[in-house]
């Protein structure tokens, strides 16, 4: 039998099989009975009773033939890849025949990033009416892991490579990182009230500062996100004018001391920014969530600095952003009473 060519797996086979043979002999021996009948008994058998098995019969040839080729063709791909299997033909090829390697190509440099779109300032942030004064609150957020990040890394890899490049066990140098500077009283109520404006220099490093204190940054960090969710809201701290509470009611209050007196450090009586609050806690999840994670983190901050505090650092206190939403929110929420 004629082997099938791959690459012309569909050339036809030399040989007819069994199964082909028998529906061709079936079909030229029932044309040659209907010929007979035909011819000597007409009236008996119609020439539709004579055609229309032998057009069976040629279709069944026509099926017995190609599902041998098909058998055919899946024994030679067979045969093909049992050949392969064992060995690439470039590894039987002469020496003098296999191309030289070429030498590698130097790679081509990965084109620049084009540069992200400038994406637009938040209109509102930390309860600041200020564009400019979000961006710089953003880049001051992510400064100090982006900073303490970058050097650590350049300066470990860069005392690996040479002692790897010579063959030798390189020695990682694990120093400490530098202790961060310590927080005053001050920067930290300055953290609180967040910077003034884009040129509010002081209000930027006492809040980079705080949020490098593993004391203060949770306090800082959630202040920040209730401040912005009050500010989509329209609700903004420089325009509350809350009643400014006498000292001993903060150290009261941090002692968890309730109801009475000390309701007045509830000081934000504005009936329109109340009724905005109760709306958005009621309604808004998110900013539910906010507002009782952001009253723990200041209530554990009472009662950790409350009696460290003096008088003049807790009517400081009183006068913040963050402060003032406390007692908006507190007054909302009912934990003063």
């Amino acid at each position: 039998m004629k082997k099938t060519d791959p690459l012309h797996p569909h050339s036809s086979p030399s040989r007819p099989g069994s199964s082909e043979k028998l529906a061709a002999s079936f079909g030229l021996l029932w044309l040659v009975l209907g010929g007979a009948a035909l011819l000597y008994m007409p009236g008996q058998v119609g020439l539709p009773g004579v055609a229309v098995p032998v057009v069976l019969f040629a279709l069944i040839w026509r099926q017995a033939r190609a599902l041998r080729r098909l058998r055919d063709e899946a024994d030679e791909l067979r045969r093909t890849l049992a050949a392969m299997a064992q060995g690439p033909q470039a590894a039987a090829a002469p020496p003098a025949a296999r191309p030289e390697p070429r030498a590698a190509a130097k790679p081509r440099p990965a084109p620049a990033p084009d540069a992200a779109p400038a994406e637009e300032p938040a209109t509102t942030i930390f309860g600041v009416r200020s564009s400019s004064a979000a961006a710089r609150m953003q880049e001051t957020a992510a400064a100090p892991a982006a900073a303490a990040a970058s050097p650590a890394f350049a300066s470990r890899r860069d005392a690996v490579q040479p002692a790897a490049a010579q063959g030798q066990q390189a020695s990682l140098d694990f120093e400490p990182a530098p202790a961060p500077p310590p927080l005053t009283v001050g920067d930290f109520l300055l953290a609180l009230n967040f910077p003034q404006d884009p040129d509010d220099t002081d209000g930027f490093r006492a809040l980079r500062l705080a949020l490098k204190s593993p004391q203060a940054a949770p306090l800082v960090r959630a202040a920040q996100d209730v401040l912005t969710l009050m500010s989509q809201n329209g609700l903004y701290m420089d325009d509350l004018v809350p009643d400014h509470p006498r000292p001993e009611l903060w150290r009261r209050f941090a002692a968890g001391e309730r109801g009475g007196a000390l309701v007045a450090l509830g000081g934000v009586r504005d009936a329109a920014a109340l009724a905005n609050c109760a709306a958005a806690l009621r309604e808004d999840p998110v900013f539910r969530d906010a507002v009782h994670h952001f009253l723990r983190h200041f209530d554990l901050m009472l009662t950790a600095r409350a009696e460290s505090l003096d008088d003049a650092a807790l009517i400081r206190l009183a006068e913040t952003r963050t402060a003032r939403a406390f007692m908006l929110l507190g007054r909302s929420v009912g934990i003063f009473d």
